[in-house]
């Protein structure tokens, strides 16, 4: 079945770091039409300053000037366009936090593909603050590439609700996993559980309550899963963070999907206890959705 075209941006940083977020994009432009638009910020830098202190120094300025990004980025381009892809590179100023997500929004980007910074103890704990600015302010999914981006997703670990941004979640688990293993996860409590036993309620009622409940919820969530027929849902008793970390460790996705709620004045400055819980527990690819 054909599609529209996708429009991938692909946050670059540097040719190692670029590679692999790179890769990983083409794995999800299948069609010949999908657009990579690979983006690099630099931060302004004065270089009549430069060569004027290397000139003070006595140093030759034309082999110890900085050298333009364009090299290594139009590399990288090059290597996906000598296997059909339509690739663009785009080098702007400021702060890449800011700035990739403005270009997103100018080109109406399906998906915004970030890679994590090293492989390192660092990298497998921290995404950076440009990769978290950019998590927090896209308006379209974002995706934090961490592991090897040439194997295909095999099987994706997708958190869900039962609020409106379930619908964007198994929207875009759609688009990009059509071909993959999906497991739905939902984590649910019996309302006000914790003041039930505070006050004394006995366990078996609240067990009670809490298995009366679960058909309710399975009924909630049935038409979001019936739009992927290959998922399996695992409807499970508990907070959602220790909920979704269990089940990482028991089925091993090679990706994690999450959404962003959204509408909120913080929304820049938090993305949510849960998802930023999982950014740090599960070192796994991870998309975000907004």
């Amino acid at each position: 079945m054909n599609r529209s075209p996708r429009r991938i941006v692909v946050a670059i940083r540097d040719e190692t770091n670029g590679r692999v977020a790179m890769r990983r994009a083409l794995t999800l432009a299948k069609q010949p039409a999908d657009a990579i638009h690979l983006v690099h910020v630099e931060r302004t830098v004065d270089l009549s300053r430069v060569v004027e202190l290397l000139k003070q120094r006595g140093r030759d300025s034309t082999d110890e000037a900085p050298r333009s990004d364009e090299d290594w980025l139009e590399r990288l381009a090059g290597e996906a366009r000598a296997e059909g892809r339509q690739v663009e590179c785009v080098i702007r100023s400021g702060r890449a936090g800011t700035v990739v997500p403005e270009y997103a929004r100018e080109v109406d980007a399906d998906l915004i593909v970030v890679a994590s910074p090293r492989k390192s103890l660092a990298r497998e704990l921290f995404l950076g603050s440009s990769a978290m600015r950019i998590l927090r302010t896209a308006r379209c999914p974002v995706l934090v590439a961490r592991n090897d981006p040439a194997q295909p997703y095999g099987r994706a670990l997708v958190a869900v609700d039962t609020d409106a941004t379930a619908s964007r979640v198994i929207a875009a688990t759609a688009a990009f996993f059509s071909e993959t293993q999906i497991d739905l996860a939902h984590a649910y409590l019996v309302p006000e559980e914790y003041k039930l036993r505070l006050r004394g309620v006995p366990e078996d009622i609240i067990s009670d309550l809490r298995r009366s409940r679960r058909p309710d919820i399975e009924q909630d969530l049935q038409p979001l899963a019936s739009r992927l027929p290959q998922a399996v849902l695992h409807l499970e008793h508990g907070f959602a963070p220790s909920v979704i970390l269990e089940l990482y460790h028991h089925l091993k996705p090679d990706i994690i999907v999450v959404g962003k709620h959204s509408g909120s004045a913080l929304d820049e400055q938090v993305m949510g206890s849960v998802t930023q819980f999982l950014l740090y527990a599960c070192n796994t690819d991870f998309l975000l959705v907004a």
